[in-house]
């Protein structure tokens, strides 16, 4: 039986997450617009696009480009904010804090002083022109 074994890069993690948490903020846009009676295929008519491109897009089979982001974010009525922050240490990526310790039958078996390789994600919210104010 052969096995592969393969890394994923810190560049890699910190790419798909990026995307990852796009798509996420443009699915959460368009669960808010079909409340208020947007439907997908209306969205693609909007965009010029067929609905099976558009789910696609949203569902990570096509790639995303910055000009059908920015067209989604037009389409359903948003604004989009990026910001580009420092690295700072999340609780729960994979890292524990600087005071951590473990501890099992009241003996300490280590300090925690590490942190995870992965990167955080960057802050990207899609949000409507009124909640920005």
């Amino acid at each position: 039986m052969k096995f592969f074994r393969f890394d994923i890069g810190a560049r890699s993690i910190a790419a798909s997450r990026f995307i990852g948490g796009v798509r996420g903020e443009l699915l959460k846009a368009l669960v808010e617009r079909k409340d208020g009676g947007l439907t997908q295929q209306a969205l693609a008519q909007k965009l010029g696009m067929s609905r099976t491109e558009l789910n696609r897009q949203l569902s990570g089979s096509a790639p995303l480009s910055l000009r059908v982001i920015s067209g989604m974010a037009w389409a359903l009525d948003r604004e989009i904010v990026f910001e580009l922050r420092p690295k700072s240490d999340r609780p729960g990526q994979n890292q524990f804090s600087d005071t951590a310790t473990l501890e099992t039958d009241t003996r300490t078996i280590g300090e925690a002083s590490s942190s995870s390789t992965l990167p955080s994600r960057p802050a990207m919210r899609i949000r409507s022109p009124a909640s920005a104010k």
